[in-house]
């Protein structure tokens, strides 16, 4: 666990492997601090001693990774959950859940690797380099207009993906 601590009384924070975080600027003198936890996401008051100002995601999110802003400063992430992969987007203000949607480059049904051969592999680069899909640990996320980039670790290729999940572009190879 790690421990955030501001100046406060009470204002210490334990994580369970806190992985990304992002800063939101209001203006010039007001702007928070968004940190994903192993199942939450936090927000920090950064002109204010990191106050807590709310939670959300708890008991929803199972493993989420990546943090970014869609084209409307809403919060992205991905839970990586092999399962139920899927993209979630919430409301930055309120932590209500906007939109949820699943991401395909990690569905069994898509993630295989004669999938991703047939649909990208120009150059037959990716069959001879490219793991099994179980292996998948998709970890960080940017966020570009309406693409998501999304760097999966075990099987080190990028996928780029609509905001809906739809796979639009895989790349790489170990």
């Amino acid at each position: 666990l790690y421990t955030l601590s501001g100046e406060q009384p009470g204002s210490n924070y334990s994580f369970c492997r806190p992985s990304a975080c992002l800063i939101y600027y209001y203006d010039n003198k007001n702007s928070e601090l968004f940190i994903k936890d192993d199942n939450e996401i936090y927000v920090f008051d950064m002109e204010n001693d990191f106050k807590l100002l709310r939670r959300f995601g708890h008991k929803l999110l199972q493993r989420p990774y990546g943090l970014a802003f869609d084209s409307n400063q809403n919060i992205v992430l991905i839970d990586a959950n092999i399962k139920k992969p899927q993209i979630l987007t919430f409301d930055k203000k309120t932590g209500k859940v906007l939109n949820s949607r699943p991401f395909e480059p990690v569905m069994e049904q898509c993630a295989k690797s004669q999938t991703l051969i047939q649909l990208f592999d120009y150059k037959n680069v990716l069959g001879k380099n490219l793991a099994h899909f179980e292996k998948t640990k998709c970890r960080f996320i940017y966020s570009n207009q309406n693409s998501l980039f999304v760097s999966d670790l075990g099987r080190s290729i990028v996928y780029k993906t609509n905001m809906n999940g739809e796979i639009e572009l895989a790349f790489g190879h170990y």
